[in-house]
């Protein structure tokens, strides 16, 4: 958890480390391995997604930058009001492949870029191949027969780039997608031999860049994220000037029933508030959501005798969709 008076990139993100080991007594030989993703960004049926190789990124994104507001597929659809993107950044190793897959429970993907079934595909996608193990190409789906123009990463530029590869620019349909970014190609795995791998999920949220505008900051803010890695691992990350501790009559974000705890039950709560309407109070002096005592003007009795200014989560003076 990162808790910083400026806004951080890695305020929303969640950082994992991943190690993996031969415990094996043989080599391992043509080893891949490789995160699978199904990242539903709201409504499922609007997803897109896309790869960044210069910073070994992959995202999703809904189409045109915008979710589908009558939302049958998915969780709650992102509101208007910002927009979105989610990353899957790759920090001590490189993105080595990028492709992705369509469900055949919604939409209609043709047979080789449809998900997996045996052994063989799923080896084949980790190759960064379709099904078959036909070479993805560049243009269109990226499965284009008879064309030698392969390439490792599926929908390599920015959709906001005109002419450039991406779902957006290509239009394609394919209702709910699934994707697997590779970061780990070797030739030989030996007994005993371990690897580590960094990588963060990251969440872009604007509310000025509205649209697929959200990718003119795209660059940015993962190059920034990835600086942050570096500082912490270094011992040398800079948070600014802390809050000031907050000695009673705190909330903790997420804390909705003040409690002590957060859990199901705040989440229950919330939905409370919620399905009552946007309850409004005075805003914090400082609106974060990370995890920290926070001083609050009183609001008013609220729900289950706690101050509604508890179901603030991030203390910008409304209760809505996004404190959740």
């Amino acid at each position: 958890m990162v808790t910083c008076t400026d806004p951080r990139e890695s305020e929303t993100s969640v950082f994992t480390r991943i190690n993996y080991i031969n415990k094996g007594i043989e080599d391992i030989r043509d080893f891949r391995i490789g995160l699978w993703d199904d990242g539903d960004l709201g409504c499922l049926n609007n997803d897109f997604v896309g790869s960044r190789p210069s910073l070994d990124a992959t995202f999703i994104y809904n189409t045109n930058g915008v979710d589908t507001q009558m939302c049958d597929f998915g969780i709650e659809s992102s509101p208007l009001s910002y927009s979105v993107v989610r990353s899957s950044v790759f920090l001590n190793v490189n993105l080595e492949k990028f492709i992705y897959y369509g469900s055949s429970g919604i939409g209609n993907p043709t047979p080789e870029i449809s998900g997996p079934l045996i052994p063989r595909h799923f080896y084949n996608l980790l190759n960064g191949q379709w099904l078959a193990g036909t070479q993805l190409t560049q243009g269109g789906t990226g499965l284009n027969i008879g064309s030698i123009d392969f390439t490792s990463f599926a929908f390599s530029d920015l959709p906001t780039q005109a002419g450039g590869w991406s779902m957006q620019e290509e239009l394609l349909d394919f209702g709910d997608l699934r994707a697997i970014s590779v970061f780990g190609v070797h030739d030989v795995l030996t007994p005993l031999e371990s690897r580590t791998a960094d990588f963060v999920d990251h969440i872009l949220i604007s509310e000025t860049n509205l649209g697929l505008s959200v990718f003119d900051i795209y660059d940015e803010s993962i190059t920034d994220l990835k600086n942050e890695y570096t500082l912490m691992i270094q011992g040398q990350f800079d948070c600014g000037a802390l809050p000031e501790v907050c000695q009673a009559d705190c909330v903790w974000p997420g804390d909705v029933n003040n409690d002590g705890f957060v859990s199901g039950k705040d989440i229950v709560i919330l939905g409370n508030y919620l399905s009552d309407g946007d309850d409004t109070g005075p805003a914090r002096a400082l609106k974060s959501s990370n995890w920290f005592p926070y001083s609050a003007q009183d609001w008013n009795e609220g729900l289950f005798g706690a101050d509604a200014k508890n179901a603030d989560t991030d203390g910008d003076g409304v209760i809505e969709s996004l404190d959740i």
